[in-house]
């Protein structure tokens, strides 16, 4: 022994370990509390002298040595209870002072879970102490990965946080491959197969697993740090990889919290790989949870993607994707949600449309732990049997279709879904009632009223529905001239002419009639875009939709207005020079997007169009829906197009006068279950700021192909 000290300090090797559990002095277990930290802080902490990572290891080195075991063994009997204490004859003398000439066993060491705290209380001779993290002395041995492996990309898995949760080896760390696949072993994270009450509870209780089904996949805990201030441990579920019958990989979750991540050198291959083998019926799911909640509802030929949705690199492992070939049937139950959608997609248009079935889960739950924990095992069972053929995507179900139809038949659907709602003009629900899921397009000559009569509708529609909300994009006002506006229609009296006037109780009953306005429109409308902004791209004004439009608490939205068109950001305007197809195939794409919108969301969008300049429409001539400026689509992709004129007559000497009779003609109506074409009149009442129904009849003119022929001409 004294001729392994003296190799010691000179910093050569001391031999061979005595083998694991061979100790050669007692090692005494106790409780430490703030005695030991008083301990700590006494004598030998003052004055310090600094330790050199050479002479951490060299203390590292002599412990193991004296006790008989290795610092990781001591470290893990410390997480089984109380911290470790060695003192006295426990340990050899100091081996930075070896005991002074009177060779006083005044070295001590306490061992933590992660930690190995050493002082020499010699104070005012040796003075050496220090704290040696478990952690760092294997990344200085080279037997766990270091940050530096982790940026050069050596294949290290963090765990969450960024740090490293448990000793990971590195393959090629020892020379000797047999010492290498010893030290593999050693290292390797071995879960405990025996789950403690806590983990049990939240896989049985809280996520409605079988136990039985738990013990069968072999589904193991640990305690470890997840984060850097170690302040405590957490329960950590290990979920093995298990390939023809040996684990393959680990990957852990931390309980209660979706917080994952994978042991070093796992291999990317299904959680459940040889449940699938040979079967011809295969169920694939997403998460390892709901491969076991699947086996709880009886299925054990199931197996869970290993890497979530994004991708399908796990189908390159071994003969993954040939297995998957040899079945008859593949359910795919990935999560209900966009991205488990087109996971399932892309595994059909691998596998083929044929075989694969597409798993939806009752009540709009995501996943089949969800359905398990609401439904119990029959509502997997039911959602499984019911699993539908796949489909391309864009390619409608008839079977569904016909369904649909049948609802309308029998007069199960709710009318307004097809028939639309009321306006609130008798003269107009003849021709015109907005639907959900619809686009309208609406048009006119400049100066007809456009926007007025528009603000009119949706508050006609706000009105006479109780719980209709309004999302209004109006570049074309200031943002407290749309408020003003939208107060006068509702109390039907102008009063912005009234604000500053001298008589004190007028101001104030007018003030307390606006304030109680302000009240109700303000659970009715959202005010998108105003003051002219010419700022706001599609994307940022479909997002802004779509947040109000998941306003569940506030109702979601009913109708999108969007006036007008030609304020809305483009692209990059160098590619609108020459022919023009750059902004034809730009207002195709906005279109196709405001009806997606529409049909998703379930609500009605109006955007309106100037037409182009012409120097007939002076003379009394109406635009159609093809003079919009910029494209066709504007006919041919709306569901309803409105053209609003003003009503005109021409004097005897031939000047043209324009009355405030405005006309609105139904140009196109897709559904005709909500509309037709022809032609209502509305007058305008400039005190109440309203429009009222002109039942006076409308005039008949010539048929617009005919009028289009003669203006071309």
């Amino acid at each position: 022994r004294v001729r392994r000290w003296r190799r010691l300090r000179r910093g050569g090797s001391t031999g061979a370990l005595p083998p694991d559990g061979a100790r050669g002095f007692l090692c005494s277990r106790h409780a430490v509390g703030q005695d030991t930290e008083a301990r700590w802080s006494q004598g030998g902490l003052t004055d310090k002298v600094k330790v050199t990572k050479k002479e951490l290891d060299m203390v590292v080195e002599a412990v193991e040595l004296q006790t008989g075991t290795t610092f990781e063994a001591l470290v893990k009997e410390a997480g089984m209870g109380a911290n470790i204490e060695l003192h006295g004859e426990d340990l050899p003398l100091c081996p930075f002072c070896n005991g002074g000439d009177k060779k006083e066993r005044a070295f001590s060491v306490t061992v933590t879970t992660d930690t190995m705290l050493f002082n020499c209380f010699r104070a005012n001779k040796c003075n050496r102490s220090g704290k040696i993290s478990l952690l760092e002395h294997l990344r200085r041995k080279g037997q766990i990965a270091t940050p530096a492996d982790v940026r050069e990309n050596k294949g290290v898995v963090m765990g969450p946080d960024g740090f490293f949760t448990a000793p990971s080896p590195l393959p090629g760390a020892f020379a000797d491959s047999r010492r290498a696949e010893a030290e593999l072993k050693k290292f390797e994270i071995q879960p405990s197969m025996v789950i403690s009450a806590k983990v049990e509870e939240y896989l049985t209780e809280t996520r409605a697993i079988a136990l039985d089904v738990v013990t069968r996949n072999k589904i193991g805990m640990m305690r470890c740090w997840t984060d850097r201030t170690k302040k405590e441990q957490d329960s950590v579920i290990v979920f093995p990889t298990i390939v023809r019958g040996k684990v393959k990989g680990q990957k852990m979750r931390r309980l209660g919290q979706k917080v994952m991540w994978k042991t070093l050198n796992s291999v990317n291959a299904l959680f459940g790989f040889d449940n699938i083998v040979g079967q011809k019926e295969i169920i694939i799911v997403e998460g390892e949870i709901d491969a076991l909640s699947c086996e709880t509802a009886g299925f054990k030929n199931v197996a869970s993607v290993s890497s979530g949705s994004g991708n399908e690199s796990w189908l390159e492992f071994e003969n993954t994707r040939e297995i998957l070939m040899q079945a008859e049937r593949i359910y795919l139950a990935t999560d209900c949600d966009e991205a488990g959608d087109e996971s399932a997609g892309r595994i059909a248009a691998i596998f083929g449309y044929k075989k694969c079935f597409r798993v939806t889960w009752m009540d709009g739950c995501k996943d089949a732990n969800e359905v398990l924990v609401k439904h119990k095992a029959d509502g997997i069972r039911e959602g499984i049997r019911n699993a539908k053929n796949c489909r391309p995507s864009g390619m409608p179900d008839l079977a569904d279709s016909v369904d649909e139809a049948m609802t309308v038949l029998t007069g199960e659907m709710d009318p307004e879904r097809y028939k639309g709602i009321s306006t609130g003009w008798a003269n107009l629900d003849k021709f015109y009632r907005p639907v959900r899921g619809e686009l309208t397009v609406i048009t006119g000559t400049p100066g007809s009223g456009k926007t007025e009569w528009l603000v009119s509708l949706v508050m006609q529609l706000a009105t006479k529905h109780e719980g209709k909300r309004f999302l209004l994009f109006q570049f074309e006002a200031m943002s407290r001239t749309i408020v003003t506006q939208l107060i006068e229609k509702h109390i039907e009296k102008r009063i912005s002419h009234k604000f500053g006037s001298t008589d004190v109780k007028e101001q104030t009953s007018m003030t307390d009639e606006a304030q109680k306005a302000v009240t109700w429109l303000d659970e009715r409308f959202v005010i998108g875009a105003a003051n002219f902004d010419t700022d706001i791209t599609l994307e940022a004004m479909l997002e802004c939709m779509k947040l109000e439009a998941e306003a569940k608490e506030k109702g979601g939205l009913w109708g999108v207005v969007i006036d007008p068109y030609n304020y809305i950001a483009m692209p990059d305007k160098r590619i609108f020079s020459g022919s023009g197809i750059g902004e034809t195939f730009f207002i195709s794409t906005m279109l196709s997007q405001l009806k997606a919108f529409a049909l998703e969301h379930s609500c009605h969008v109006w955007i309106v169009a100037h037409p182009t300049k012409n120097t007939s429409w002076v003379d009394g001539a109406k635009p159609s829906l093809y003079d919009i400026a910029g494209s066709a689509h504007w006919f041919n992709k709306c569901d309803m197009g409105l053209i609003l004129t003003r009503e005109t007559f021409k004097l005897e000497d031939g000047e043209r006068v324009i009355t405030s009779t405005l006309e609105v003609e139904v140009a196109k109506a897709r559904n005709r279950e909500a509309g037709q074409l022809g032609t209502v009149r509305f007058d305008y009442d400039f005190e109440t700021r309203s429009y009222q129904p002109n039942e006076d009849p409308v005039e008949k003119e010539e048929p617009r192909e005919k009028k289009d022929k003669k203006r071309r001409n």
